[in-house]
């Protein structure tokens, strides 16, 4: 069960997500937490020197346009996902 709390409501977000006891199950057999990786600013400003140094292109546009772009495409990809196994739990 996932559970957010929030000015004392109780929110059911697994219920939302319309998710059964499997896809908690896969979720959590996947999940993995490093109680020693760095902070999230770290690895996003480890991210924008990677983009900087591939691709060598400047800070501001390896922030603001090719990290932009990638959320993107992931972004896309989920809502892409999400919809075909919408359509396929439909009878």
């Amino acid at each position: 069960m996932i559970k957010m709390k929030k000015v004392s409501v109780t929110y059911l977000v697994h219920e939302d997500l319309k998710l059964s006891d499997e896809d908690l199950n896969l979720f959590l057999g996947l999940l993995t937490v490093d109680i020693h990786a760095s902070s999230f600013e770290d690895q996003y400003q480890d991210i924008i020197n990677s983009i900087k140094l591939n691709l060598k292109v400047s800070e501001v546009e390896s922030e603001l346009y090719h990290y932009n772009s990638a959320l993107k495409l992931v972004k896309k990809s989920i809502y892409k996902a999400n919809k075909k196994r919408k359509n396929d739990n439909k009878i």
